[in-house]
């Protein structure tokens, strides 16, 4: 099912926004994920996660937090192109969904997110 998209995105940022559904969808069946800000940080602090996605759109504090985290565990992040509600609809979830956290990407290519251009540098 396609995703409703609530922003203005690029063919680019929609290209991501699909990229990111398709590997979410096969991390779940084949790997591990956890869902939302605080399971995310907990997987930061914990050093579980192998890579961060962060809504652009959400919070502003929950995202600085998120990034520091990160570049304090040296994991690396990727700011999804879209809100809270896109990222929860990309992930199949009926909520919105601020940040996720992949434990284990099972046969996904997710972690290959961090080598594209849209991935923040650390």
């Amino acid at each position: 099912m396609p995703i409703r998209l609530t922003r203005f995105h690029t063919p680019e940022e929609r290209a991501v926004i699909e990229r990111i559904s398709q590997e979410v969808s096969v991390v779940k069946e084949t790997g591990e994920i956890v869902y939302g800000a605080e399971s995310t940080i907990q997987a930061l602090q914990t050093e579980t996660a192998q890579i961060v996605l962060i809504t652009r759109y959400g919070k502003r504090e929950i995202i600085n937090k998120l990034k520091y985290l990160c570049k304090l565990s040296d994991t690396p992040f990727f700011m999804f192109p879209g809100d809270v509600r896109e990222l929860g609809e990309a992930c199949d979830r009926s909520h919105g969904i601020s940040a996720l956290a992949v434990l284990n990407p099972g046969s996904s290519d997710i972690l290959k997110l961090n080598q594209g251009e849209d991935i923040e540098s650390r």
